[in-house]
């Protein structure tokens, strides 16, 4: 048991120590470097730079915005208008299985003490039942089972799509520079280590959040399958049983069995289940992509400080200059680990996980 736990801990320890050196610890090193170098005279702000990830910025902002526009786009054309168009359906599947429960081998007694308990229950005679899994089993067998692989967008499908075009956007800019005459003077490379350490930070961020919304979505299916007090055909019934369980005296079985087939036939469970279905799709879609931006506006701001402590090399004192060049002597000699390191760690990779 301890050796599997631990096999199936080790992937999220290993992205854990992944991200930390190739995005962190990179970026770290690279920017302490890219301080210490001697840039040439007013090369900085010929290049641009802050200009330039301003319009990466941009880039972003409009992917996001495309990206939930999308998501919410196809789960409404998807999985819910599958729901909705499948309601008749479902609903026979609803007053076959109340059919059952009135008129077949359940006594009035039986049919009280579980309608006591909400539809969940376990007698001797009876044995144990969930009335709420069983309304909906038509509706989870002939719906959601088939739409949730079939109908639902792959959650990093939209996303993916917008972080594929920032960071393709991040990847251009040091060959876009190395074009402007002022390039000749700045060390390329040093702002090269920085953006790529940042884009393994946005690549990082966007499985960390990708993993979160995946589990999540698993949860909604059970919710959308299941009887808990989190599920949402059970909290569509929850009126009718807390109406029922004021129920007492000569006649209460009776009514309680009137509540049920009203509740049923006129409230519409079925329908604002559903409802509670999009709006928890909608809601992780949205959470999801709030985290990831988030995350990654965070990075751009990381790669602004960078950008702006380049321009501000013109104001610095005698002292801060003899650090930098201190620094340097010493970094000169740690960048070439940094990347046998990351070098390292790309083989195991290969040879492990990327299978």
């Amino acid at each position: 048991m301890r050796s599997y736990a631990l096999c199936l801990a080790t992937p999220e320890i290993w992205k854990a120590h992944e991200e930390h050196l190739t995005f962190k610890v990179k970026f770290l090193f690279h920017s302490v470097n890219a301080w210490a170098q001697d840039w040439g005279d007013n090369a900085v702000e010929g290049l641009g730079l802050l200009e330039r990830l301003s319009y990466v910025t941009h880039i972003w902002k409009d992917g996001m915005d495309s990206a939930i526009n999308q998501m919410d786009a196809t789960f409404d054309a998807g999985i819910i208008q599958s729901l909705r168009a499948a309601h008749t359906a479902s609903m026979a599947g609803v007053m076959r299985y109340y059919a059952t429960l009135v008129g077949g081998n359940w006594h009035k007694f039986s049919f009280f003490a579980f309608f006591k308990k909400a539809g969940k229950h376990r007698t001797q005679k009876m044995g144990a039942e969930r009335w709420n899994e069983r309304f909906i089993e038509r509706q989870t067998t002939d719906v959601v089972n088939p739409a949730w692989d079939t109908e639902l967008p792959p959650p990093d499908r939209y996303l993916e799509t917008a972080i594929a075009k920032l960071t393709g956007e991040i990847k251009m800019l040091p060959g876009q520079l190395s074009r402007l005459p002022e390039s000749a003077t700045s060390p390329m490379i040093i702002l090269e280590g920085i953006l790529e350490a940042q884009v393994n930070g946005i690549n990082a961020a966007h499985d960390r959040q990708g993993a979160a919304y995946r589990q999540t979505q698993g949860n909604i299916k059970l919710d959308a399958t299941l009887d808990e007090h989190t599920c949402y055909f059970t909290k569509a019934m929850a009126p009718c049983y807390a109406k029922g369980n004021l129920e007492r005296g000569p006649g209460c079985c009776q009514r309680t069995q009137d509540y049920l087939l009203e509740h049923l036939t006129s409230n519409d469970p079925l329908g604002k289940a559903t409802d509670l279905l999009a709006t928890a799709l909608h809601e992780n879609a949205h959470k999801h992509a709030r985290l990831l931006d988030k995350d990654v506006r965070r990075i751009l701001a990381d790669i602004g400080t960078q950008f702006a402590m380049i321009l501000q090399r013109k104001n610095e004192t005698s002292g801060e200059k003899l650090a930098r060049h201190q620094i340097r002597a010493f970094l000169d000699l740690a960048m070439p680990d940094i990347d046998r390191i990351t070098r390292d760690l790309i083989k195991i990779r290969q040879k492990h996980y990327d299978l």
